[in-house]
């Protein structure tokens, strides 16, 4: 998930968390503009920000997010979740 000093590779962890903790999934959208550059090359990282914008039932951010990670997916099934 990129290199250990990338900003995708100390946040992502934190993102994930906050998807699956009842009513913080708000919490990581600050930081959610500053992934942007990195979910689109890293696909455990897009895959995280499409549940966090599910989460928020952000549909047009969730289906930006989906076509993000049909594009990274590569071989990868889209509806498991990937090892961070």
């Amino acid at each position: 998930m990129g290199t250990p000093t990338s900003a995708n590779h100390r946040t992502a962890p934190a993102i994930a968390g906050a998807v699956f903790v009842p009513g913080a999934a708000e919490a990581a959208l600050p930081v959610l503009g500053d992934l942007d550059a990195f979910a689109a090359s890293d696909y455990a990282l897009a895959w995280e920000t499409l549940a966090l914008y599910r989460a928020l039932r952000d549909d047009a951010m969730a289906q930006s997010a989906m076509a993000r990670v049909q594009a990274l997916r590569g071989e990868r099934d889209a509806t498991v979740t990937p090892a961070l």
